[in-house]
């Protein structure tokens, strides 16, 4: 059985983009464990992921202060398509954007 954290390395992988998974952080003092993090989208620290929204939401001002943005989204099959949501999301890495991200 693929861990959620696998799915999304197998997404970095085949897009050519950066995923932290599992996502260890500190928060408010607290560790914390998160299902992935995507540096080079949304906020200004990453995108955060999970697909537990209690997880996400006892730590979302902790988050927002860190400069992370987050979502609660299930992560995608290996062949899904994600490209929609990504750009949705937005680069926010000073590397240049992939050809595939949309504007």
């Amino acid at each position: 059985m693929t861990t959620d954290a696998e799915n999304w390395m197998a997404v970095a992988h085949r897009l050519g983009i950066n995923i932290i998974a599992p996502f260890n952080v500190e928060l408010s003092g607290v560790q914390t464990q998160l299902t992935a993090l995507l540096p080079q989208f949304g906020a200004s620290a990453g995108m955060v992921v999970d697909a537990d929204w209690d997880t996400i939401q006892q730590h979302q001002s902790s988050l927002l202060a860190a400069g992370y943005g987050f979502s609660c989204v299930e992560p995608p099959e290996p062949d899904e398509s994600i490209d929609e949501m990504l750009s949705d999301w937005g680069w926010s890495s000073p590397l240049p954007k992939p050809d595939w991200l949309k504007s």
